[in-house]
């Protein structure tokens, strides 16, 4: 017969029983809770300090590379302790670029990684530069035109430069008694206006405002360098005309670059040197510096450190001249690639040691770029990284923020953006203007193109 009572006990003991095992199944948990949560602070503890180390060290070398200066170049990784160090630089503009400090490191058996930037400006070389955005937020897949201004007819422009809001344009006109200057408020970029023009002469062919000072290259033989002074815009003058130092008959100003207080100024081909250097830092007397016989014409400059890059148009269309002792110009390097002499270089753009090249347009269905993405760090040794045939002449180019913007000859198509991020010429987006482009600038998220027709001017923004 069961027993009541002994059912109660065994009860009693089974509930006894199980409270102690799941009381040690409590204990072993709150025992493993414990030891995990210390070796968890500890972890915590040794990461905290590698992070501690790795920022400091990213912090110093930041400040190292900042006190370098603007010409600061990145070192190899440095490895110690188990903290790797790497710097690099990005260039924004030929006047900004982005330092970075980078440090890697493994803590508690996981990769970690501290990582500072800072802003580096060439101030003290900036006059003259451009005054574009150095990061763009509008869209460039989908450019949109904007206000537009018109001159008299047969009267193409050459060259454009923008700041502070004021648009300089450059002409040439068909007859000399032609206004060749003009200034245009850009303020309203919708209703753009013209402020003041000018006849400095038989016509102007490139320009480059500094400061107070306009520096052009006029179709004068016998005052191929001309100084107009703009601080009021309403009233620009011509300060004074050079003659070129041995420019020979046919030796017209055709391509200028200002930077650091010194001009340097091309021709076209003739019998004298096709290539000078001035000092303008006192622009009511500059004086000449040097020269150097290129053999060909000089359609475009850019200007950086000791080297001057050059579009040119012989067979050696790409240039480098080490021009760090003006007095004694030597050759540093040249690119040329397949096609006719008749395919002459025509543009070009610098960043860091990126180059941008467009060509004259070749023939439909000939296979040959137009287009060029080089390596020039090395002048002695310029290497192609990538090409393109987009038969069209490449009259203009400006890079900024992973993007070339062309101002070009095709039709249907004369402002054309490309991607040249990672070593690749991508087609982005294009516009089509009026007529031919000739030449292009950029002020903030704006672009202002002249072209070879009326209008002259035209006013280009992202999209949305």
């Amino acid at each position: 017969m069961f027993n009541k009572s002994e059912n109660k006990i065994l009860h009693q003991e089974g509930f006894l029983t199980l409270e102690i095992i799941l009381c040690l199944s409590l204990v072993s948990i709150f025992i493993f809770g414990v030891f995990s949560l210390t070796f968890s602070n500890q972890d915590m503890a040794v990461d905290t300090e590698n992070n501690a180390k790795a920022l400091g060290l990213a912090s110093k070398g930041l400040e190292g590379a900042l006190a370098q200066g603007f010409s600061f170049i990145p070192p190899a990784d440095q490895v110690s302790g188990g903290f790797t160090e790497h710097l690099q630089t990005d260039w924004l503009s030929d006047y900004a670029k982005e330092v970075s400090s980078r440090v890697n490191f493994v803590s508690s058996g996981k990769p970690l990684k501290v990582e500072l930037d800072s802003l580096a400006t060439d101030w003290q070389n900036s006059l003259g530069k451009d005054t574009c955005a150095l990061e763009f937020s509008g869209n460039w897949k989908n450019p949109v035109l904007r206000g537009a201004i018109s001159v008299g007819a047969n009267n193409p422009a050459t060259d454009v430069d923008v700041l502070g809001g004021r648009v300089y344009v450059s002409t040439n006109g068909s007859t000399q008694s032609m206004d060749d200057l003009f200034i245009v408020n850009a303020g309203d970029l919708d209703h753009p206006s013209v402020i003041k023009s000018l006849n400095t002469g038989p016509g102007l062919n490139s320009l480059q405002v500094a400061g107070d000072y306009i520096f052009a290259a006029n179709s004068s033989i016998n005052g191929q360098l001309q100084i107009i002074k703009i601080s009021n815009p309403n009233n620009p003058t011509v300060m004074l005309n050079l003659k070129l130092a041995d420019a020979a008959s046919g030796g017209i100003g055709s391509a200028i670059y200002y930077s650091s207080g010194k001009v340097y100024i091309g021709t076209p081909k003739n019998a004298g040197p096709e290539f000078y250097v001035y000092n303008v830092q006192n622009p009511s007397a500059p004086y000449f510096l040097g020269e150097f016989e290129i053999g060909s014409g000089v359609n475009k400059i850019y200007v950086y450190g000791p080297y001057a890059y050059l579009a040119t148009g012989d067979i050696n269309r790409f240039r480098i001249l080490d021009i760090s002792n003006p007095g004694a110009i030597k050759e540093a390097g040249d690119f040329s690639d397949v096609g006719g002499t008749a395919q002459s270089g025509e543009s070009l753009a610098v960043l860091g040691g990126l180059a941008v090249f467009g060509r004259a347009g070749g023939l439909p269905g000939d296979h040959i770029p137009e287009l060029y993405l080089l390596d020039a760090s090395q002048p002695n040794n310029i290497q192609k990284l990538n090409s393109a045939d987009i038969n069209m002449s490449i009259n203009y180019i400006f890079l900024r923020n992973g993007l070339a913007f062309l101002a070009t000859n095709k039709i249907g198509g004369e402002f054309q953006i490309y991607n040249f991020a990672n070593n690749q010429l991508n087609y982005l987006s294009s516009a089509a203007l009026p007529n031919d482009a000739s030449a292009l600038d950029c002020e903030g998220e704006n672009f202002f193109l002249v072209m070879s027709g009326n209008p002259i001017l035209q006013i280009i923004s992202p999209g949305n």
